[in-house]
């Protein structure tokens, strides 16, 4: 094997290296909420979920109802995205688009105020709902469209989804705001959170960058 294949192959194995570490420097933030709510949150309240086959029955944050609630990080390291993944139960006799003195109930998410969802829910079988589509589509889904499970239990029964977000994201702080609007008492209709994950990859960039001045170091040496 001549210098030259193995200056290439060297600087390859330099790349895909610091390449590795970058993608284990992944900053993540997750919270299950059953050792307490951090100052992170702006609400503190918990609640037990309901139950459901594999979800629920454990501690989540909630409940709420025509309130917002935020969650804000440090994010202060170079990067072009972010992903946030969260069980959002559903709770009692949401009624999603209809339109008069009970709907339509709207839930919404934001990230430093850009919206990624803004969606109606239901729980009554008669009335349809806008998730998995944004309400302003325009779209009539069956009631529970998208549930991960639901069940039966109390006014109407509950719902529980798995939303998950990529989005572009290079501020060095983040801002997620949870909110609802339109709803009806706690005990009519109601929201909660759980498990939820939070996570930025640093910018690759500049690592490809050193690996390809490295790789073009070795070409020139004899």
């Amino acid at each position: 094997m001549n210098r030259k294949t193995l200056a290439v192959l060297a600087a390859i194995a330099v790349i895909g290296a610091i390449s590795n570490i970058s993608q284990a420097a992944t900053i993540s933030y997750s919270e299950d909420f059953e050792n307490g709510v951090g100052s992170e949150w702006s609400a503190s309240n918990t609640y037990t979920t309901p139950t459901f086959t594999t979800h629920g029955n454990s501690i989540g944050l909630g409940r709420f109802g025509n309130q917002a609630v935020t969650l804000s990080l440090n994010t202060a390291v170079p990067h072009n995205e972010a992903t946030v993944s969260f069980e959002l139960y559903i709770n009692n006799s949401w009624d999603g688009n209809v339109i008069s003195n009970v709907g339509p109930d709207h839930w919404n998410l934001t990230e430093n105020g850009e919206t990624l969802l803004d969606t109606t829910f239901s729980n009554v079988k008669s009335y349809t709902q806008s998730y998995p589509d944004n309400y302003s589509d325009g779209s009539d889904y069956y009631y529970r469209t998208g549930a991960a499970e639901s069940n039966e239990d109390g006014f109407y029964g509950n719902s529980v989804y798995e939303l998950s977000y990529t989005f572009d994201h290079t501020a060095n702080f983040l801002d997620l705001t949870f909110s609802a609007s339109h709803l009806q008492g706690l005990n009519d209709e109601s929201w909660g959170i759980d498990n939820i994950t939070v996570s930025i990859i640093p910018e690759p960039t500049s690592i490809l960058l050193l690996g390809a001045a490295l790789a073009g170091m070795r070409f020139k040496r004899k």
